[in-house]
Order: structure tokens, then C-alpha cells, then sequence
């Protein structure tokens, strides 16, 4: 399989080709790990962070990539996860601030950026340029990421209010698509405001049951997970648990499948 269908099958729930996935990619990760490394040299000593640190944090950074995909994205997945890892990596060194971006910028434009940091899975070469942060890219990647999984949830909850009875999925359009208040709802309906609200109440626990809107909550609860992991981890979290960063995520991940109910 390639590594786009190793991501959508990791997404449908098979996370036993994480492995797969991560063994594939982990040379990629580790060329731009060392460049991005060099490049932030001085700031990650002063932080106590090595190179052994920016591959951890690349496990989540694959995690995050591949929630992300989507089968009809125009990128291919180490598009992706050079994004994720770039975003990583400047939490690791507290560079997701506006100022500090400035700062890094300054530091990576006095590198070379052609560069040549290893091979990608085509065998083109991968330039430093590649990973280096370039805001107006980055921004238009983020739109089209956030258009994807955009349109993917408003059909999806579209779908849902479908299901609902009829004077329910009114209530839910006009009142939170429409900002109809429900007092003039009531008056519309000629019903009381109390059974306006009752209709209200009742639609929102049937979409709470919704296992495919339940899935965008699960999905935010496993991506604080993932940033949890991945900024908290130390060597003496390894030494008091005796389990790596990636098998304490395993684990805490199937405690939170559980809560949801994922198999």
C-alpha cells in the first residue's frame, strides 16, 4: 500500500498499520528533523532538547497528519505531515508565537535553502526549502485543509438533522443555522416556548447520539492527546513508567476508544 492508503486505513480504524506507516516515513522525519534541528540549534540546547526529542515529537506529527488526510486532498500524506511536523517542532521550541516566528525566520534565511536533505518516496529530491516555513503557503495549505474537513462536517450534519422529525430539524435549522430566537419560533409554530425548548432539547441529545457527529468530539479529545504527548514527554516520565511516549499514548488512546465507544 502506499502511504496515502496506509493513512485512510489507519483513519477507518485499523491503527495496527501505525507501525507500517511510521517505519515508511521515519527517514523522512528524521533528514528533516536533522535540518530543522540545525537550523534551531542553539534555541533547542538551551531548551535541553535533542534530536531524539524532534523524532518523538514526529510520531505525533504523523498522528496528526493522518487524522488530517482526506482521500480526496490534492496532497500527498508527506505534504502533510511536513506540515504537521513543522507545527510540532515550533511548539517544542516555543516558536508558534508571531514574534518568535520572526526570529526563526531570521535563523533558517541564513542557511542555503536548496539545500538537498534527503529523497521522498517518489526519489525527488527533498530541499530544506521544503521544510521551511513559507507563512503564505503554509496559510493557503491550512485553508484547504480547513475547507476539506469543512465541508466534510456540514454534510454530515446536514445527514444527521436529516434523520431527526420534522419539527425537530426545523427547530435546529432556523434556531442555529437561522438564529431564529426561540420565542419567535414558538409564535410561528403556535406552540408554548416551553415545548419549543423541549423540541430543542430533545433534537440536541439525538445529535449527541449521532456516532458520526460523535466523531468530531472524539477527534478533538485524541488530537489534546496528541499535543499532551508530544510537549510533556520526558526522560523521566520513561524512567518512573517504564513505557515509551508511543505506548502511553496506545494506551490512554484506548481508554478514550472506550469512553467513545470505538472498537
Amino acid at each position: 500500500m502506499t502511504n496515502e492508503e496506509l493513512a485512510l486505513e489507519i483513519k477507518s480504524g485499523r491503527a495496527e498499520c501505525t507501525g507500517e506507516l511510521w517505519q515508511r516515513v521515519e527517514a523522512f522525519v528524521q533528514n528533516c528533523a536533522n535540518k530543522f534541528y540545525l537550523a534551531k540549534q542553539e534555541r533547542a540546547q538551551g531548551l535541553g532538547q535533542t534530536i531524539d526529542d524532534f523524532m518523538q515529537v514526529g510520531f505525533f506529527a504523523l498522528l496528526s497528519a493522518v487524522d488530517a488526510y482526506s482521500e480526496d486532498s490534492e496532497y500527498k500524506f508527506l505534504t502533510y505531515l511536513g506540515y504537521h511536523l513543522r507545527n510540532q517542532w515550533r511548539k517544542l521550541l516555543g516558536l508558534h508565537t508571531i514574534g518568535a516566528r520572526k526570529q526563526a525566520d531570521m535563523q533558517m534565511n541564513a542557511i542555503s535553502l536548496d539545500e538537498a536533505v534527503g529523497q521522498n518516496k517518489d526519489g525527488d529530491d527533498l530541499l530544506l526549502e521544503d521544510i521551511v516555513e513559507d507563512p503564505d503557503a503554509e496559510n493557503s495549505f491550512r485553508a484547504i485543509e480547513d475547507e476539506d474537513e469543512h465541508r466534510q462536517m456540514k454534510e454530515n450534519i446536514d445527514i444527521a438533522i436529516g434523520h431527526l422529525d420534522t419539527r425537530q430539524a426545523d427547530v435546529i435549522r432556523r434556531h442555529y443555522l437561522e438564529s431564529v430566537p426561540l420565542s419567535a419560533l414558538a409564535k410561528e409554530f403556535r406552540i408554548s416556548g416551553t415545548m419549543t425548548a423541549g423540541l430543542r432539547d430533545r433534537a440536541l441529545e439525538r445529535l449527541r447520539a449521532d456516532q458520526t457527529l460523535a466523531q468530531y468530539k472524539f477527534k478533538d479529545k485524541k488530537q489534546e492527546l496528541i499535543e499532551r504527548h508530544s510537549l510533556g514527554f520526558s526522560q523521566g516520565v520513561f524512567k518512573s513508567t517504564g513505557a515509551s511516549i508511543q505506548e502511553l499514548y496506545v494506551i490512554r488512546l484506548e481508554r478514550l476508544e472506550e469512553e467513545f465507544g470505538i472498537i
